[in-house]
């Protein structure tokens, strides 16, 4: 039988170990839930990231599609500003110099293809696997209309993919949005370029006519 003492001491021990073992517990819970924290706070980051790039990748391929790219406009700009300027000093005809519009013509071209190339490669890249699938669906449509963009099944198809960017971004949905899209970057952004394409015409007939006289 144990004595007072003996009992005494090893009661001290279990309590001295069981402090320990919860030391050590207390520590690795502590740590772990620090690190899954620290884990959960960069699969964030890194989702935050992979969307922001995702957004900008939807973004520019849409500015590439529509023809609103910034560079390709202001080039387009700044080449009918010097026919304008030599028209008006009658260095050429009011049609403008065909030679020059030829070659702005082609560098336009070159530059939307390598714009297309960039957007379709981050796209497929970055994109989802809806937004994909409407891309694709597009292009199938645009090859059905033989190139045509007036085509209603492009328009449609173009929208289509426009909304599934969008649902991908976790933007707002609404009920109009494809009506508004299409005013915008669709049917309506078309009727608008045809517009400009006319009134082009139309000045530059005015000034040939002009000249004429």
């Amino acid at each position: 039988m144990l004595s007072g003492l003996e009992a005494s001491d090893i009661l001290s021990s279990v309590l001295t170990t069981a402090t320990i073992l919860i030391g050590i517990a207390t520590f690795y819970l502590t740590y772990t839930k620090e690190k899954r924290k620290e884990r959960e706070a960069r699969e964030r980051e890194l989702e935050k990231g992979r969307r922001d790039q995702r957004i900008k990748v939807y973004s520019e391929y849409l500015q590439v599609a529509t023809g609103s790219n910034a560079k390709a406009l202001q080039r387009d700009l700044d080449t009918q500003m010097a026919i304008l300027d030599d028209v008006v000093e009658g260095k050429v005809p009011a049609d403008g110099d065909p030679g020059r519009r030829a070659i702005a013509a082609q560098l336009a071209q070159i530059e939307q293809e390598r714009d297309y190339s960039s957007a379709h490669a981050n796209i497929v890249t970055y994109g989802s696997k809806e937004v994909i699938a409407r891309l694709s669906a597009l292009y199938d449509c645009v090859e059905r209309a033989k190139g045509n963009p007036f085509e209603p099944s492009v328009n449609r198809a173009l929208l289509d993919l426009i909304a599934a960017m969008r649902r991908d971004s976790f933007a707002q949905d609404y009920d109009e949005f494809i009506e508004h899209a299409d005013n915008i970057l669709g049917a309506g952004a078309q009727a608008r370029a045809v517009a400009i394409a006319e009134a082009q015409r139309a000045a530059a007939e005015k000034l040939q006519a002009k000249e004429n006289d």
